[in-house]
Order: structure tokens, then sequence, then C-alpha cells
């Protein structure tokens, strides 16, 4: 997810310790402080990057259709049967759909070498 997961693990969170009152004092009243400045920092740092985030996820959606899905499950079992690593020159009229499969994760996709092939799992 990239980032930080707490307030804990920033630069602006410090721990004087509990062992005396001043220690004590002192850090309460800083956390006043880091606290607000933490929350900032996340909103207008990590604010607009889950924006965009969410946009380029919005973009990489796949439209529903009956259609295209019953294309998707018969390429599914297409490279099911045929149960080895292929290239994608092999299918061009495929290609789309190879490339949704991947995307849903339904199967292995690898571009080593430069050359994209996949294996139906």
């Amino acid at each position: 997810m990239g980032g930080l997961s707490g307030y804990h693990e920033s630069g602006l969170y410090h721990d004087l310790g509990e062992d005396t009152a001043g220690a004590w004092g002192v850090d309460f009243y800083a956390h006043r402080v880091t606290g607000p400045a933490y929350v900032l920092g996340q909103i207008f740092m990590a604010g607009p990057q889950f924006i965009l985030r969410s946009l380029t996820l919005l973009r990489r959606r796949i439209a529903r259709s009956d259609e295209l899905e019953s294309r998707l499950e018969n390429t599914l079992d297409a490279l099911r049967a045929a149960n080895q690593w292929q290239g994608i020159h092999e299918y061009p009229e495929l290609r789309r759909e190879i490339l949704y499969l991947a995307q849903m994760g339904l199967i292995d996709f690898s571009a080593h070498n430069g050359r994209p092939r996949f294996k139906a799992r």
C-alpha cells in the first residue's frame, strides 16, 4: 500500500519514556503538536496519492458484459486445455481476453525476457 501505517512509525512520533515526571509532561504536550501535524501531513500528502490510485483503479475496471464473460470463459477453457506456457502471439485474436484474464489473476502471466507468456492455472 505504501506510506506509513500509523503515527507510531512516523518521524514525528517520539517516546521520551515515563521514567520521570518531566519526561512524561514533555511527552504529553509534545504529542499535542506532533499528532495533528501527522494528521495534516497524511491529508495533504497521502490524500492526493490515494485519489490518484483510486482513479487508476476505476480506469482499469473491466466493463460488465455477458458476451465478454462468455468469451473469457471460452478463452480460459482453451488455455487450460493447452496446459503449458504459451506466447501471446499464438492467440492474436484473443489478446484482449488474455490480458483481462491476467488482470483478474486467473492465469499466470510473465513478461520474462520481454516476451509475454501465460499459462492457465
